[in-house]
């Protein structure tokens, strides 16, 4: 009987280990099958757009410059006519004031322009026909014309139009648009590679068309330089160095990565706020701050919008929203930018 047992053990058990390594095969065919990966480095940059948008102002339009809305065949349904309603009267309307003109009251140029006389029609004014028929006449004295009140704009309005004027800027210069692109061919895949790591927003990948064109050569004559237009002194806070022989300001990675460091500081220093992190790349920490500290002090709202800046951080953080907006949704502006494929362009 033993030998039997044994055999009985030893199927059983074999049984038990082929349906365990089945189950393991099972699996790491499983998570060994490879995610769908997109083939457009754009694709990626839409899908990985995290900031919100203020308002109303990204709302998609619903036709495009080559499309024309359908007009629906209007339904006309012959229903029985309904008696005319009173109109309601409105508990804000001013009734008008009634008065009698007594007749004793009339200047003698009155009695002329009413009678025709400077005599009265009758010495007995209760006596006559006509003077009481001109007593019992009502004068409506309508109420003093309000001032016109201009419809003012509202917040939201006005945030409005000023991401608005940047898309039409755009949409006006779409071969701007195209050269810029084709500019950042060579760099983006590095870019959303670098700010996907840090799980930052990949509309940020546009900042360098606002900061220098795409142009890894860039100038300005305040002293920026490079793609992300660093000044000197931040260049060499984010380790940036710079000499006779090498300013790394130029250097795609490197400044990637600082720009990238850069802006995770700002957004950490505003609690999260990407508006006032932008701000704060464009005039400096210091200049926020001092507008922040202002309107605490009047009592005032302390958002990107509300805040008293220069006229070119004004008009920086709409510039780079309205470059998200038109990137996410090229077709309805009847753009199509060159797909740039997800993968490196050049080895270091």
């Amino acid at each position: 009987m033993r030998p039997l047992s044994l055999i009985i053990h030893h199927i059983i058990v074999s049984t038990f280990l082929f349906q365990i390594n089945s189950a393991l095969a099972a699996s790491e065919f499983t998570h060994s099958k490879p995610q769908k990966k997109a083939t457009d480095i754009w694709e990626r940059v839409r899908s990985g757009m995290k900031m919100p948008m203020p308002f109303s102002s990204m709302q998609p339009p619903t036709t495009t410059a080559k499309e024309s809305p359908k007009i629906e065949p209007e339904i006309v349904v012959n229903e029985p006519e309904k008696p005319a309603e009173e109109p309601k009267k409105s508990k804000y309307l001013i009734e008008p004031n009634k008065v009698v003109a007594p007749l004793y009251n009339y200047t003698e140029l009155g009695l002329k322009i009413r009678f025709g006389s400077t005599n009265p029609p009758t010495n007995k004014v209760e006596n006559n026909e006509v003077a009481k028929n001109e007593i019992a006449k009502v004068i409506e004295i309508k109420p003093p014309l309000l001032p016109k009140i201009e419809k003012l704009d509202t917040k939201t309005t006005i945030i409005d139009e000023r991401i608005k004027k940047h898309i039409d800027f755009f949409r006006q210069k779409p071969g701007y648009l195209y050269q810029v692109t084709e500019r950042a061919r060579p760099y983006l895949y590095g870019i959303v590679e670098e700010l996907s790591k840090k799980q930052l927003p990949l509309e940020l990948a546009l900042l360098p068309i606002v900061e220098s064109a795409y142009q890894p050569e860039a100038q300005s004559p305040k002293g920026a330089a490079g793609l992300w237009q660093f000044m000197p002194a931040t260049g060499n806070d984010y380790g940036l160095k710079q000499n006779e022989q090498n300013d790394e300001r130029l250097d795609i990675q490197a400044s990637t990565r600082a720009a990238i460091h850069f802006l995770t500081d700002l957004k950490t220093h505003y609690k999260g706020d990407w508006l006032l992190a932008l701000a704060a790349y464009n005039c400096g920490q210091g200049s926020v701050d001092n507008a922040i500290s202002k309107n605490l002090a009047n009592g005032l709202k302390v958002d990107y919008w509300s805040l008293d800046l220069p006229k070119e951080t004004q008009d920086y953080v709409p510039r780079l929203l309205a470059l998200s907006h038109i990137f996410a949704n090229p077709a309805l502006y009847g753009l199509k930018f060159a797909p740039i494929k997800n993968e490196p362009y050049f080895k270091v």
